[in-house]
């Protein structure tokens, strides 16, 4: 007799077989040996799920609750991580049906967005994932910086106290509220500051990170060395006023002579992806948005005007999202609710994903065939949202 499959959580005793399939999957060969890595191994198992026969581990996967910046308020959104699966045991659906489940479980639980970084683009968008921008990851040479002029007030914290942190935090939020998916780095589901300002345990000792502040600004580095050249790549940065930007480029003008090349993340709002898109490299990882409940995802943004359209979702995955939605203001905020009415525009839920993001632009939308309808209500739900999307990869998980 066949055994049953099911989907539950990773207990402590699966563990071991998690590793195994690591090894192939992600061609992990330290999570068996290292106790660093299987701390944190551990202590991610209320956010894993596993799909079984028996007591077979067939796949994995991780949904972490992050609170993030979605439209200037702060939403809770559900992280798609390190989904893997047996190499025996592939193809035969077990990732499909925990994204499945997953994606019930995070609508139940009143979230209205998932994100993942994908190993292949086209994999996730089968399911309704969809590419954000994430702005442009440049190597510049240092000499391209020398415009800039170097800040007179520099600290080097070293002993991240309070006051440091305090700092920090203040120039963080301001920063990222600005954005979309901007993580608020609230440490629920992990240490998120040490993470971003010391790197995980087992990466500190290969690449110390260097912390500098201004008055409105800070900034992150590691060197990375080679025969060739010494790399000055800038792993998070913020600042809350253009005085904080102009102290940021500034101050890399301090490395020049030790430094020939600067990394950095640029958001697509920023001028200088205009001017550095020559000096454009592959991004390591591409954001991918989902959509979980069009209600929600449409339900929130502030609206100076009065809206009302009705909405068609096109939705072959989520069938709670495939439907027709009432888009309406209500004291200044949008609101969606599920009505069975004519719609006024369609648009598949990806298509969705990428223009609530602030992705892609009306004009866009409108010229590539991205949604169908009536002029007024193509507008508006393009509309919604003013804010570009923007991760930095200090967060990614």
């Amino acid at each position: 007799m066949t055994e049953k499959l099911s989907i539950r959580k990773l207990r402590e005793e699966d563990l071991d077989a998690l590793y195994r399939i690591r090894e192939i999957a992600f061609l992990d060969n330290i999570s068996r040996t290292n106790p660093a890595v299987q701390a944190q191994h551990q202590a991610l198992l209320p956010y894993r799920y596993g799909r079984f026969r028996g007591d077979e581990l067939l796949s994995s996967a991780s949904w972490y609750p992050f609170s993030a910046h979605v439209g200037g308020a702060v939403q809770e959104v559900g992280g798609l991580a390190s989904v893997v699966s047996a190499a025996a045991t592939r193809g035969q659906g077990h990732v499909r049906a925990l994204l499945a489940h997953g994606l019930k479980m995070l609508r139940d639980d009143g979230v209205g967005w998932s994100l993942e970084y994908p190993f292949d683009t086209r994999y996730y968008r089968k399911f309704g994932w969809e590419v954000v921008s994430n702005g442009l990851y440049v190597q510049v040479p240092i000499a391209r910086f020398a415009r800039f002029k170097r800040p007179d007030d520099i600290r080097r914290f070293d002993a991240l106290d309070e006051a440091a942190m305090a700092h920090l935090k203040r120039v963080y939020q301001s920063w990222a509220s600005a954005y979309n998916f901007t993580l608020t780095r609230d440490q629920r589901v992990r240490d998120d500051w040490q993470f971003v300002l010391q790197g995980a345990a087992w990466e500190a000792v290969k690449y110390p990170k260097f912390v500098f502040a201004f008055p409105h600004a800070y900034v992150v580095v590691i060197f990375i060395e080679s025969k060739e050249t010494t790399r000055l790549i800038i792993t998070d940065y913020a600042f809350e006023n253009p005085a904080g930007r102009e102290d940021i480029f500034g101050f890399v003008n301090h490395f020049a002579g030790q430094a020939d090349c600067v990394r950095i993340q640029l958001p697509q709002d920023d001028p200088l992806c205009m001017e550095w898109s020559n000096f454009g490299i592959a991004h390591p990882h591409p954001l991918q948005a989902r959509i979980v409940d069009a209600a929600q995802a449409l339900s929130g943004w502030e609206s100076r005007a009065d809206i009302a359209f009705r909405v068609k979702v096109q939705d072959d995955f989520c069938p709670w999202n495939d439907a027709v939605f009432q888009v309406e203001t209500r004291a200044g905020k949008t609101r969606a609710t599920r009505v069975g009415a004519p719609a006024q525009v369609t648009i598949n839920v990806r298509a969705l994903a990428q223009i609530l993001s602030g992705s892609v632009s009306a004009s866009a939308a409108r010229r590539l065939g991205l949604l169908h309808g009536e002029a007024d209500a193509m507008a508006a739900i393009c509309g919604l949202n003013s804010n570009p999307c923007f991760m930095a990869m200090a967060d990614y998980f």
